[in-house]
């Protein structure tokens, strides 16, 4: 009788224990309800996710969001795990597809996200609507989640794009980070942060570095203790650009699904407004066609870089139809570099 008693007591025990470790593997729903400051604040360790562009650079030694990291762990003693998703030559569009590609746990787990976009986007209405819309899908995909938007130093000024992320992040309740002023108070001149006149070099990626981690500090955390927390959510509003609304619902398509016969591809789409491309642009002009809804589309482009680049466009808008697209590339090289089409419900 002794015997089983004991027999039981360590089976208990057992139990006990793997459920301690179980939980603290296994991500639970007031974990994953909890914000990039909040996680901080409990013990955990947050991750962050970079979706910008080639300014918002990768996950590698001596970039901004590598010394980022660095210096919040130093500052917290957590673990931060940083995943960088930004696109080399992309706009806000892109960064709306590559949130939307991740696995719905992969957003979940997204705590602070750092949008990097302006660069490369076209200065008109288009780019508040994209905007906008990246944004409102990380808050539809992550409520819990924080951002934070970089004014990126390239522009130089408080030109048309920068007024819009600062309204648009105004109107969210969204922090940013201004690296025009950041690089104009630096005590260094533009050239000497940046040797193409864009990306920021060493000493720029430092400042980037610096102005990024003072508002995680001041706005996410606390300006006494960093082991304090606000657990400041983006505000939920009506779109202040309707228009953005008609990014909520993504289809990608990839090559996979599609039939390809010589230089041909003919693709089942579903009923959608908005119509991309995810492409590897390559020396050489190329003329592609699109047909879709009994409309054709020059989707062509040229590229002289002498690198290649993944490239994720908009291409066309319209009320198109459940149906047949067809894709025809003038030449086999351009074809193979296709990967998929991207559909916005």
């Amino acid at each position: 009788m002794h015997s089983y008693k004991r027999i039981t007591v360590i089976i208990s025990g057992i139990l006990a224990v793997s459920a301690i470790l179980l939980g603290a593997l296994v991500p639970t729903k007031d974990y994953m309800k909890q914000t990039f400051s909040e996680k901080i604040n409990a013990g955990y360790n947050p991750n962050i996710i970079i979706n910008g562009d080639s300014i918002g650079g990768k996950v590698e030694s001596g970039e901004w969001c590598t010394i980022l990291a660095d210096r919040i762990e130093r500052e917290t003693n957590k673990s931060i795990d940083v995943t960088n998703i930004s696109k080399p030559g992309n706009s806000s569009f892109a960064g709306i597809v590559s949130w939307e590609m991740m696995q719905p746990t992969e957003r979940m787990l997204s705590d602070l996200v750092i949008l990097c976009y302006g660069q490369n986007d076209i200065d008109d209405d288009s780019f508040a609507i994209n905007y906008e819309a990246l944004i409102r899908n990380i808050i539809v995909g992550n409520p819990n989640a924080e951002i934070i938007a970089v004014l990126e130093s390239s522009q130089r000024d408080y030109t048309n794009k920068i007024n819009t992320i600062i309204e648009l992040c105004d109107y969210y309740k969204i922090p940013y980070v201004d690296t025009i002023k950041a690089f104009n108070d630096s005590g260094y001149s533009y050239e000497e942060l940046s040797d193409d006149g864009i990306h920021p070099n060493v000493k720029g990626k430092q400042i980037y570095a610096d102005a990024i981690f003072e508002v995680v500090q001041s706005k996410l955390l606390t300006k006494h203790n960093i082991l304090d927390f606000k657990g400041e959510r983006p505000a939920k509003k009506k779109a202040k650009n309707p228009e953005a609304n008609q990014y909520l619902e993504c289809q990608y398509i990839s090559t996979d699904n599609m039939n390809i016969k010589e230089n041909t591809i003919t693709v089942s789409i579903p009923k959608c407004k908005i119509i991309g491309f995810d492409r590897v642009f390559f020396d050489g002009k190329h003329i592609i066609t699109f047909e879709v809804g009994g409309e054709s589309y020059d989707v062509g482009y040229s590229w002289n870089y002498g690198f290649e680049q993944q490239h994720i466009d908009k291409l066309v808008c319209g009320d198109f139809d459940k149906g047949e697209a067809t894709i025809v590339f003038e030449d086999l090289r351009a074809l193979d570099k296709f990967n998929g089409l991207i559909c916005f419900k």
